[in-house]
């Protein structure tokens, strides 16, 4: 074998030997982007879980905030139907008040009235004593 031909068969032999470590090399690279692509799959998958676990003591804590409001919302209509029926109450009272002061001009009307015609009675008792003496 002449030296030309030990190098034109070292190159056929190198050639494929060359295509074959890049192939491996192209494969190495590959494993590797995978790897990296399943490590950033699994951390958003992890971050998902975080956001859905946060949206959830979210809606929890709404859900509480809810029904707080509800009992306010309850203790306020409680309330405002307490004072409508405590102003009913003091109109009531107003109203009696004046019922009763109206009254009480009325029986004060009456008793003088009364006492007029008491004074009026003996005037003319006395006159007419004094007419019979």
């Amino acid at each position: 074998m002449t030296n030309f031909e030990l190098e034109a068969s070292k190159l056929k032999i190198e050639k494929p030997q060359f295509k074959l470590q890049n192939l491996e090399d192209i494969v190495k690279i590959d494993a590797q982007v995978m790897e990296d692509w399943k490590s950033k799959y699994e951390e958003l998958k992890e971050e998902n879980f975080n956001y859905l676990k946060q949206i959830n003591d979210i809606r929890t804590k709404n859900d509480a905030l809810q029904q707080q409001v509800d009992g306010l919302q309850k203790r306020i209509q409680t309330i405002t139907a307490h004072k409508e029926s405590f102003i009913e109450a003091v109109n009531d009272l107003t109203s009696s008040k004046s019922a009763r002061e109206q009254t009480e001009t009325e029986l004060s009307l009456a008793a003088e009235k009364l006492q007029n015609f008491k004074e009026e009675m003996q005037r003319k008792f006395r006159e007419q004593q004094e007419e019979y003496d």
